[in-house]
């Protein structure tokens, strides 16, 4: 039931997110001025997407039995086992395709392009290692 409330907060809070951010642009519209699309398109999403969840969350609670089976799920030792081997694999993926593209960018001649996802990437590595150090010393 825990898990299941904090999806209906986190759902009402994208709700009104997208709600304030569609209200926004009609504001700025009716000022006289061009709003931003991004305004309108962040405003549709989130309030959709928050009125689903919220709509979906709410139904799911008021049936305690699937509530209860999905925080089961969510928190059985297979369940969070695969996850992690999941998102391990696809960071470890992502770190070669960003590599690839570091060098196809450098070999066509974009060198901003190339020192960004240089950094972005260094800093990515050094991050993993700073987590994996904690984590080494804490558990």
């Amino acid at each position: 039931m825990k898990y299941m409330k904090n999806t209906l907060i986190f759902s009402i809070i994208m709700l009104v997110i997208g709600t304030c951010l569609l209200i926004t642009g009609f504001i700025i519209e009716q000022n006289g001025s061009e709003a931003n699309p991004m305004f309108f398109g962040l405003g549709c999403g989130l309030g959709v997407a928050g009125l689903v969840n919220t709509i979906q969350a709410i139904k799911l609670i008021k049936n305690p039995e699937k509530c209860e089976e999905i925080e089961m799920l969510k928190t059985e030792e297979r369940t969070v086992f695969l996850r992690d081997k999941n998102n391990s694999m696809v960071y470890s993926i992502f770190l070669y395709v960003e590599c690839l593209i570091v060098i196809i960018t450098s070999f066509l001649g974009y060198r901003s392009i190339s020192l960004v996802l240089s950094f972005l990437l260094c800093a990515k590595l050094i991050t993993w290692f700073v987590i994996g150090t904690i984590n080494v010393k804490k558990y």
